[in-house]
C-alpha cells in the first residue's frame, strides 16, 4: 500500500532536525551507506516513529535524526512516514523503560509489557525527560505543556477556495493545498471539510460563429456593430470596425470563465492592437486578448486578466508568438486559481493566481479596446462560457462523517467510502453520495487504460492494481465508519434507510449472537454460512451492493486494526453494526473518545 504521507509534504513543519546525539548513529549510517552507496533515509535502530537521514559531508558520514509526525511510523519500503497499522515495525522496548517524545522536552511514552504505550505522559513542571535514564530530571528551561495555539494564529483560509489555506511560517504565510475533495477546517485545524464537487454548470454566455451572419446563437443577444462584413466564412474587420455585445456588461464571472475565438491578423501600423475585451466604455478591460508588436513579422499574442484579491488589483498575462496572416485559435480561461492560455490546441502556459475577475460595467467589444489600436483582419467562432463555481463546502460535524485529524501539510486521504452508505440529513447525503460508487475502482482503472472497457469481471483475475485500489477503499470506509460511531450517539445513528427492517430480520435469525465480541468461527462455519446466505439474499433487491466485501470489527469496544477485523458481505456488516448501534454496544466508543479528549484538555491546561 502506498504511503499516505509523502516525506517532502511534512519536512517543513513536522520534522525536527538535529545532529545525532550518539556516535553509534553515525556508525549506523556508515554501515547503511556501504550497503547502498548513496545518501538516503533509513529506519532508526531503536524507534519506529523516527528515521535517520544519512549523508556524506566532507568525506564524513553524518547522521541526522528526523521524527515522523505524531501517530505515524517510518515506512522503510516507501521511504516516508505512514500510519502505524500500515508499517511492519516491531522494535520492542524494555518494560520499565520510557521513550522520549520528539516534539516536547517533557513528554514521554511508557513501555508496558514490552510494547510502547502511545498515550503521552508529561514530567512535572520545570523538569524534562531524560531518555538515557528513563526518568524526569530538573530543568528550569523546559516549559510546561503548552496549550496549542488557536487555529486562527497558525492558519488562515483562502478567500475563494476552501481547498487552499495559508500557514504561518518564519518567512510569512505559506500557501498550502488540501487533497482533492477536501477543504481546510478552522475548527479542527485539518483538511477535514468535505467539498461537494458537483459537476460544473456551464453557461454559454456568448456564441458568435460569424461564419454566415452576425447573429448571436446561444440566446439571440442584441449585437451592435459597424463596418463588419462576412467574407469567406469569417467576419472582416477594418480600421474603423467594431462589434459590441452588451449582455456581458457588469457580468460577474468570479473565477470561472472561458474565452475562445479564431482570428487572422493582417498588416497594421499600430504596435498594439485589440482583438477582444470588456472595454466598450473606454476604460481598461479586466479580461482581454490583444496583440503586441503587431507591426512586426512575429507579433506577440497576449491574454490578460485583472483580478481582485484582498483589496488589490492583480494583472495576470500569458503571451506567445504568432504569425501574421495565419489563422490562430486562442483560448483564455480561468478555473479557480488556475489561469491557462491555449494556442492552436497547445497549452501556452498555466499560472496559479488567486482572486476573482474584476467586475466591469462595460460591454464586450471585438476589434477595439481602450489604449489599443483597431484590429485589422478576420475573426470567427467567438465563444464565452461562464461557469458556476464548483466549490460548495459542506462542514463536517457530528452529523456527517468526519475525517480523523491528520498532519496539515500531508495530503489528507480523499473521502471515498467503498461500501458505506450513510442515511443522515439531506445535506450529509449530498455531501457523501458523490463518493459512493461500487464500481469506482474498476471504472478508474479502465479510464487509465489498464484494462479494456469490454473486459468481464473474471478477466481481472488477481490483478495487483485491483487489490491495491480495493484495499484503499476498505481502509477509507473503516476510517469513516469508526469516526461516525465514536463521534455521535450510535443509538440515533442510521446506516441505511431500512435499518429497522434489517434489525428485525437479524433478531429473528441471530438473536443469540454475541455482539460485543464476535467469534469468527461462529460466523464463518458451514452451518452459519448457510443461515447467513439466506439472510443476505433476502436483501438482494433492497440493499445496494449487499454482497460487496466489507471489513467488520470483531470486538465492539475496539477500532479497526488487522487483528480486530474480518471480511464479510456488506449486508452482514450492516446487520451486526446496526444491532450494535441499537443495543448500545457501540456507545462505549464515544465515551472513550470523550474521556481521551478530556484528558488531553487537562494536560493542555
Amino acid at each position: 500500500m502506498k504511503a499516505i504521507l509523502p516525506l517532502a509534504a511534512f519536512l517543513s513543519v513536522y520534522v525536527t532536525l538535529a545532529f545525532a546525539q550518539h556516535i553509534h548513529l553515525s556508525k549506523y549510517c556508515e554501515e547503511c551507506l556501504r550497503k547502498s552507496a548513496t545518501s538516503g533515509l533509513y529506519p532508526h535502530p531503536n524507534r519506529c516513529d523516527a528515521f535517520v537521514k544519512c549523508d556524506v559531508l566532507e568525506k564524513h558520514f553524518r547522521a541526522f535524526v528526523m521524527n515522523c509526525p505524531p501517530g505515524l511510523f517510518f515506512d522503510e519500503k516507501n521511504g516516508n512516514c505512514n500510519w502505524r497499522w500500515a508499517v511492519n515495525c516491531n522494535k520492542d522496548c524494555k518494560t520499565g523503560q520510557a521513550i522520549k517524545d520528539a516534539f516536547t522536552c517533557n513528554g514521554f511514552f511508557e513501555c508496558i509489557n514490552g510494547k510502547r504505550n502511545y498515550r503521552k505522559k508529561f514530567c512535572p513542571n520545570m523538569q524534562r525527560f531524560d531518555e538515557s535514564r528513563s526518568k524526569c530530571i530538573p530543568d528550569p528551561n523546559c516549559p510546561p505543556p503548552k496549550k496549542p495555539l488557536r487555529c486562527s494564529l497558525q492558519f488562515k483560509l483562502h478567500p475563494n477556495n476552501p481547498s487552499i489555506f495559508y500557514q504561518a511560517t518564519p518567512n510569512g504565510w505559506t500557501k498550502q493545498h488540501c487533497a482533492g475533495g477536501t477543504g481546510f477546517n478552522m475548527t479542527t485545524c485539518t483538511c477535514s471539510m468535505i467539498l461537494r464537487q458537483n459537476p460544473i454548470r456551464v453557461c454559454k454566455l456568448v456564441d458568435l460563429p460569424l461564419t454566415q451572419n452576425i447573429v448571436e446563437q446561444s440566446h439571440g443577444w442584441y449585437i451592435n456593430y459597424e463596418n463588419v462584413s462576412i467574407i469567406n466564412n469569417s467576419a472582416k474587420f477594418q480600421l474603423n470596425s467594431y462589434l459590441i455585445v452588451p449582455v456581458v456588461t457588469n457580468n460577474d464571472f468570479k473565477d470561472h470563465i472561458s474565452i475562445s475565438l479564431s482570428f487572422q491578423l493582417d498588416d497594421v501600423s499600430e504596435s498594439s492592437v485589440a482583438v477582444l475585451g470588456n472595454s466598450e466604455c473606454k476604460i481598461p478591460p479586466t479580461f482581454t486578448i490583444f496583440v503586441k508588436e503587431a507591426n512586426t513579422n512575429s507579433p506577440l499574442l497576449v491574454g490578460k486578466f485583472i483580478l481582485e484579491y484582498q483589496g488589490r488589483d492583480i494583472p495576470v498575462e500569458i503571451t506567445t508568438r504568432i504569425l501574421k496572416k495565419t489563422w490562430v485559435t486562442v483560448k483564455l480561461m480561468k478555473k479557480g486559481d488556475i489561469i491557462e492560455m491555449w494556442s492552436n490546441s497547445n497549452m501556452v502556459k498555466q499560472k496559479i493566481v488567486p482572486g476573482f475577475i474584476k467586475r466591469q460595467n462595460c460591454a464586450l467589444t471585438l476589434g477595439q479596446s481602450f489604449g489599443k489600436g483597431n484590429f485589422v483582419g478576420f475573426i470567427k467562432n467567438v465563444v464565452i462560457n461562464k461557469y458556476k463555481s464548483s466549490y460548495q463546502p459542506t462542514q463536517v460535524n457530528c452529523l456527517c462523517p468526519a475525517i480523523p485529524p491528520l498532519p496539515i501539510i500531508a495530503p489528507c486521504p480523499v473521502l471515498v467510502p467503498y461500501v458505506l452508505h450513510v442515511f443522515l440529513s439531506p445535506s450529509c447525503m449530498l455531501a457523501i453520495k458523490k463518493f459512493i460508487h461500487p464500481l469506482t475502482t474498476l471504472s478508474r482503472l479502465k479510464k487509465k487504460n489498464k484494462f479494456p472497457m469490454d473486459m468481464s469481471a473474471e478477466s481481472y483475475g488477481n490483478s495487483a492494481d485491483v487489490e491495491y485500489q480495493w484495499a484503499i477503499k476498505c481502509h477509507d470506509h473503516a476510517e469513516v465508519h469508526y469516526s461516525l460511531i465514536s463521534s455521535v450517539d450510535p443509538v440515533f445513528l442510521k446506516l441505511t434507510p431500512v435499518d429497522n427492517e434489517i434489525y428485525k430480520k437479524y433478531k429473528e435469525k441471530f438473536s443469540n449472537l454475541k455482539l460485543d465480541l464476535l467469534n469468527e468461527d461462529e460466523i464463518k462455519s458451514e452451518s452459519s454460512k448457510f443461515v447467513w446466505r439466506e439472510f443476505c439474499e433476502s436483501f438482494k433487491d433492497i440493499v445496494e451492493d449487499y454482497n460487496f466485501g466489507t471489513l467488520l470489527r470483531l470486538d465492539s469496544t475496539s477500532d479497526y486494526n488487522p487483528k480486530n477485523t474480518i471480511l464479510v458481505p456488506r449486508i452482514q456488516f450492516l446487520a451486526i453494526e446496526i444491532a450494535r448501534n441499537i443495543e448500545g454496544y457501540n456507545s462505549c466508543l464515544r465515551k472513550k473518545k470523550t474521556e481521551l479528549e478530556k484528558e488531553a484538555e487537562e494536560l493542555e491546561t
